[in-house]
């Protein structure tokens, strides 16, 4: 089964056992994603209205997958209101879930009992991220120090998506980790995590402490590190090039962990001496990247004004706001407050006559979800704008320059390629568009703000991929104006 399969294989020798395991976990996948193609849905946007209303989005996905693992390790009952179902959350729920973690889900909210750092069991069979890479990644980390072997795999999506970038700084510290490599070079999923061996009188193996530069800014390979840090010999160190999302070290801090941050792009953790804390209970706010959705929607409505409130207004996760307020947004940000460490409030958004601007360095790594909006917003800029240094999206959950660029297109919006970007040129004419999601999530809802300003009927094609990251989105959207139906 494996013997036209390169591995990258770093300490171990044998990965027959492993193979098997996956092979039979993506038969089984296969057969499972067939029937869910049968059900593939639809939206219809007519556009054109004036839109207003109030309105909420669901909860923080980056938030909320921490949320879910510092429950499974607390030593106690937690509670996690606000829990939005979203199928990423739902990924990492039932990793925890396979690993021994008991859980009740109710409504919007989810109690989960804790069995300490220590007490998660090996899984009977590979522990299934969906298309979450942020579910990927993180656990690559928080597994690393376990006495037990584990196997991650994913979607069709995920297993295709490059993972080097977090098992090479994870092996630097002693994990052992393997993967599938593709003929680029990159490692791709399934990953293997060996676990560390105990010594001969039990004792527990530990990961080395160091200091880890990344090439590219990323949230999700600092986590990996932070959350392998807590079982490290010393303090984990992690410099990144440009400051990213800072959502594992205000839930260590609120955990009673030692972290500090010598700049914003430097993240310092000395291991505790104990991993036990108590069960905690916290209200996830609501996600920038989903509110981006209907904010931008407002702004280049043909009047009135949405606002979104209970949002999640992190500095490392609002760059998009600054960015539309350069392209001359009209936006309002009031009612600001701290929840659970994290500044919430909320935002309003008003027709705007809108500017083109450049997005590029520093600022990528606050905003590179919410790129295909912003390129939705550039359509209807008086000037061009360039999108630059974000290479990062040819490896999300579609090529998203390529995405973005044929949704655009597709409505009469003229575009042109970089391999590290694109520009968008302002539209003379929208028309209405038929375009497909290649089952991204963010550029299915994309087409459907763009659709919401142009002239007449248009479809989006397969978005049951939306529910990956904003469940009742087509509820929300009808909340404040926009014509749309599933089909």
């Amino acid at each position: 089964m494996c013997r036209d399969t390169e591995y990258c294989d770093i300490g171990v020798r044998s990965l027959a056992r492993d193979c098997w395991a996956a092979a039979r976990w993506l038969l089984d996948r296969r057969r499972r994603s067939f029937k869910l193609c049968r059900a593939m849905t639809d939206f219809k946007v007519k556009g054109g209205a004036a839109l207003a209303g109030k309105t909420s989005v669901p909860a923080d996905k980056s938030i909320g997958h921490r949320a879910i693992m510092a429950a499974a390790l607390a030593e106690g009952t937690s509670t996690i209101r606000g829990f939005s179902g979203a199928a990423d959350h739902l990924s990492t729920l039932a990793c925890m879930q396979a690993m021994g973690v008991k859980a009740r889900h109710a409504g919007d909210t989810l109690a989960l009992e804790g069995v300490g750092f220590w007490g998660l069991r090996a899984p009977t069979q590979p522990l299934d991220c969906g298309n979450s890479g942020t579910t990927m990644r993180l656990l690559s980390g928080l597994l690393a120090p376990q006495d037990f072997a584990t196997t991650l795999v994913g979607d069709a999506s995920l297993m295709r998506r490059p993972m080097r970038r977090v098992v090479t700084p994870l092996a630097a510290r002693g994990a052992t980790i393997r993967g599938t490599v593709d003929a680029k070079g990159d490692l791709r999923p399934p990953l293997h995590i060996e676990g560390l061996e105990r010594s001969q009188a039990g004792a527990r193996g530990q990961l080395r402490g160091g200091t880890f530069e990344l090439p590219v800014s990323s949230a999700q390979v600092k986590s990996a590190l932070l959350w392998s840090g807590l079982a490290a010999d010393g303090p984990t160190c992690v410099i990144e090039p440009a400051p990213s999302r800072d959502h594992t070290e205000r839930l260590f801090r609120a955990l009673g962990f030692a972290i500090d941050k010598a700049n914003p792009c430097e993240t310092r953790l000395t291991p505790p001496k104990t991993l036990a804390y108590p069960g905690f209970e916290v209200m996830l706010p609501g996600d920038p990247s989903s509110a981006a959705f209907p904010i931008v929607a407002a702004l280049i409505a043909r009047a009135g004004s949405v606002e979104v409130s209970h949002l999640c207004l992190n500095p490392t996760r609002v760059g998009f706001v600054e960015v539309l307020k350069r392209m001359g947004a009209l936006l309002e940000v009031r009612d600001v407050r701290e929840s659970g460490g994290e500044d919430v409030g909320t935002l309003r958004a008003t027709a705007s006559k809108l500017v083109g601007t450049r997005v590029h360095g520093a600022e990528i790594a606050s905003l590179i979800d919410e790129i295909p909006v912003l390129a939705v917003a550039a359509a209807l800029a008086a000037t061009p704008t360039h999108f630059e240094d974000v290479a990062e999206l040819r490896h999300k959950e579609s090529d998203r320059i390529a995405t973005t660029v044929a949704m655009l297109e597709a409505f009469g919006v003229h575009c042109e390629v970089r391999p590290d970007g694109f520009t968008v040129h302002p539209a003379a004419a929208l028309r209405p568009a038929e375009v497909i999601s290649h089952g991204d999530h963010r550029i299915a809802m994309s087409g459907v703000v763009l659709a919401s300003r142009t002239e007449g009927a248009s479809s989006i094609r397969d978005v049951a991929c939306v529910d990956t990251s904003f469940p009742g989105f087509a509820a929300v959207a009808s909340s404040v104006g926009i014509d749309i139906a599933i089909c």
